[in-house]
């Protein structure tokens, strides 16, 4: 494992002296295919407009979709929400050592601290497996021949505007058009037999806000998971922002079943609101079809956040 990473730092530094960021914003994707074709990985560069520069991979459409939800269209959801539902392994370069620590690997070419990370939904970022620097070591090499060659031939020219993006196939660099495609987040709905039971419970003049938000409190579920949980937390607030119901969300659950599940609950003890607001996709896809089947007005957009003492409670 050392020596993989020995060699990862290398191929790393490779790429940093080619300074990809001055040229490259981390909107400007380079899709890198895998030498057999069996996987594709989309990376971004860190560092256009960031202090800190750094390298994001991702992995197949799922990451592809990832990307474009967080970087280009994330729409109300709060920055924290996004970073943490997504799965990308990350490498950034610090000139000083982050405060207590000790995985940084100091660089004196690049005179930095060199941080690898695996990022993924529902955990804090942690240490690479070896596979996952297998990956690297072969997106990485990749990678530098891909940047290599986009500097000194001008002839490669994506329109990184329009979402064209850096390609190497086969060993050869290439221009590649935009993929549609978009995060899935699942959907909920009521069937007839349950909405006509709804129906017949009261309509209340209240507006309520629902939502979810990673915590970043680490949880130490080591010997379940392996790693550290990044607790998801579920709230409905009042009119007022105070909090009405507030759970967390076990790992082993989807968010749309969670969400549906408290949403409807919550109305059937205390009738159908006049509006629900949200800002988070999960939220929206797990109360539309139950909000338009009894004609609740669902908003998304933004709203304030939590109270500090409760987000980072302990």
């Amino acid at each position: 494992m050392k020596q993989k990473l020995d060699q990862l730092v290398d191929l790393t530094i490779r790429i940093a002296k080619l300074e990809p960021w001055k040229y490259l914003s981390e909107y400007d994707l380079i899709e890198v295919f895998s030498q057999n074709n069996e996987m594709v990985y989309y990376c971004s560069i860190l560092g256009y407009s960031e202090l800190t520069y750094g390298i994001a991979v991702f992995e197949g459409l799922d990451g592809y979709a990832d990307f474009k939800t967080t970087f280009e269209n994330p729409g109300p959801v709060p920055e924290d929400f996004l970073f943490g539902d997504i799965k990308c392994l990350v490498c950034f370069m610090y000139e000083e050592e982050l405060d207590n620590d000790q995985t940084g690997l100091y660089c004196d070419e690049l005179d930095s601290y060199i941080y690898y990370a695996s990022m993924e939904k529902r955990f804090l970022p942690f240490a690479l497996t070896e596979k996952e620097v297998d990956v690297l070591l072969e997106v990485y090499d990749l990678l530098y021949k891909t940047i290599y060659h986009y500097l000194i031939n001008d002839e490669i020219n994506p329109d990184f505007e329009i979402g064209q993006m850096l390609r190497i196939m086969n060993n050869k660099i290439s221009v590649s058009k935009p993929i549609p495609v978009e995060k899935e987040y699942g959907q909920m709905f009521i069937d007839d037999e349950y909405k006509e039971e709804l129906i017949l419970l009261d309509r209340v003049e209240e507006e309520i806000y629902v939502d979810l938000m990673y915590t970043y409190m680490p949880v130490d579920e080591e010997l379940s998971y392996g790693k550290l949980l990044n607790p998801l937390m579920f709230y409905i607030m009042d009119e007022n922002f105070d909090i009405l119901e507030l759970e967390f969300v076990p790992v082993e659950e989807e968010e749309v079943c969670f969400v549906f599940d408290i949403v409807m609950d919550y109305i059937e003890k205390n009738g159908i609101p006049k509006s629900i607001h949200c800002r988070n996709p999960y939220v929206r896809e797990a109360l539309k079809d139950s909000c338009e089947k009894l004609n609740i007005e669902l908003t998304y957009d933004t709203f304030p956040d939590i109270q500090p003492d409760l987000k980072y409670m302990n």
